[in-house]
Order: structure tokens, then C-alpha cells, then sequence
């Protein structure tokens, strides 16, 4: 099941971040902003953990993710598993497993900033 995208909420939290660069400012926002639905969801489920797939990226600020996560942890009382999922080659076995299972494997992480600016970079 998957919460309602909030495209508008999204463009709001991050507001005056949007020249900033993958890995930047903005995506400690965006962190905030995601984890925030996520722990909300949790909260009126009843999960006792929240975790983030985001951290597999090499593109990511593991840290920047795991702090976000630890302070809505304690905001929530929902525990966060901080976990650096690149670890041991973790983005290629995703990968391969993810291709096994016929599982498609986004190539961004839903910033339309990120996005132009990957797609920018593949222009030059």
C-alpha cells in the first residue's frame, strides 16, 4: 500500500532549495519531508520501525537519511533502522537480485530537481 504522492506538499518543503545539487541542502529536506509521511503512516498503523531504501544509492548522504530518521524517531516514539544498505556491495546485489525478480529499479530518488539535473548530465 503506498501513501498519496504530495507533489504540491513536496514543492512547499523545499522551496528556495531547488538550485541546490544532489546531496545538498535539499535533500536533508526531502529526507524530513518523506519520513515524516512515513513515520505518520507507521504511527496510525501501529509499526514499531521505520526504514528507508534510500540509503542503498551511491548517489545518497546515508547520514543526512539516518539523522532525519532518528529525530522523527524520537518525535514519533517509532524506532528508525538506520542502516547504510550500500554496504558489502548492497546497491549491486539489489540490483541483480531486483533483475532476478523482475523487479524494476528506479533510476532516481522522485526529486524532479535530481531527475533534470541526471538527465542534464547525460546530454553533455
Amino acid at each position: 500500500m503506498y501513501a498519496p504522492y504530495d507533489l504540491l506538499g513536496w514543492f512547499a518543503a523545499i522551496r528556495g532549495l531547488e538550485g541546490e545539487t544532489e546531496r545538498g541542502a535539499r535533500c536533508a529536506v526531502c529526507f524530513r519531508f518523506r519520513l515524516e509521511k512515513a513515520f505518520a503512516y507507521a504511527s496510525e498503523h501501529g509499526f514499531a520501525y521505520v526504514a528507508s531504501t534510500l540509503s542503498i544509492s551511491p548517489s545518497k548522504v546515508t547520514a543526512q537519511i539516518n539523522e532525519q530518521g532518528k529525530a522523527l524517531a524520537e518525535k514519533f516514539g517509532i524506532a528508525f533502522l538506520a542502516e547504510n544498505f550500500k554496504k558489502k556491495n548492497g546497491f549491486l546485489v539489489s540490483r541483480r537480485q531486483g533483475k532476478e525478480l523482475g523487479v524494476k529499479h528506479q533510476d532516481y530518488c522522485a526529486c524532479v530537481y535530481s531527475k533534470v539535473e541526471r538527465l542534464l548530465s547525460r546530454r553533455r
